[in-house]
């Protein structure tokens, strides 16, 4: 799947590409994520005190990792529509030492239909229509996935060994 805007990888080698922000901002442009390669395909906001939202809409076509790296309330808000994502994994890592720092979906992203893996730091779900059933979310230590902005669900022990994370998969109308 192809939107018009801005192509993240070559898809066709190893090589990693990241859409680093450093200006606050909404950004409109469609993202496409490259199918095909094996490098790491990255978006982050690396600014302090900056909330980066990308309204444009997201094509996964192979793994993705979305970042809030920087220090104090760096959020990175995907107000756009998630599509795509069959047999990929979109990983969220936040800072879990600075105060305010998360990822949030906000689009409504009926269809995306890829895994999440909250790795570091929070996922905040920005709204109902944020992940839908067919996503299955898997919480690594130190994470947290906190569901409207409400409630949140929080690994209470952690364990050093991936295969022992916690896997929740959201259902419709709960």
């Amino acid at each position: 799947m192809l939107l018009l805007g801005l192509l993240l990888g070559d898809g066709s080698s190893a090589n990693n590409a990241t859409l680093q922000f450093s200006v606050a901002g909404p950004y409109t442009n469609p993202i496409t994520i490259a199918a095909g390669g094996t490098g790491l395909y990255t978006i982050q906001n690396a600014v302090n005190s900056v909330t980066v939202a990308l309204s444009g809409g997201i094509a996964v076509n192979n793994n993705l990792t979305l970042n809030a790296i920087a220090g104090n309330a760096s959020i990175l808000n995907i107000t756009g529509a998630l599509i795509g994502g069959y047999g990929t994994t979109l990983t969220s890592n936040s800072s879990v030492t600075a105060a305010g720092s998360y990822v949030q979906l906000s689009g409504a992203n009926s269809g995306f239909v890829g895994n999440v893996l909250v790795n570091t730091g929070t996922l905040l779900m920005g709204g109902a229509s944020a992940l839908n059933r067919y996503n299955t979310v898997t919480l690594a230590s130190v994470a947290t996935f906190e569901l409207n902005a409400k409630i949140p669900v929080k690994l209470l022990a952690a364990s050093p060994d991936p295969a022992r994370s916690t896997t929740t998969t959201p259902q419709p109308g709960r």
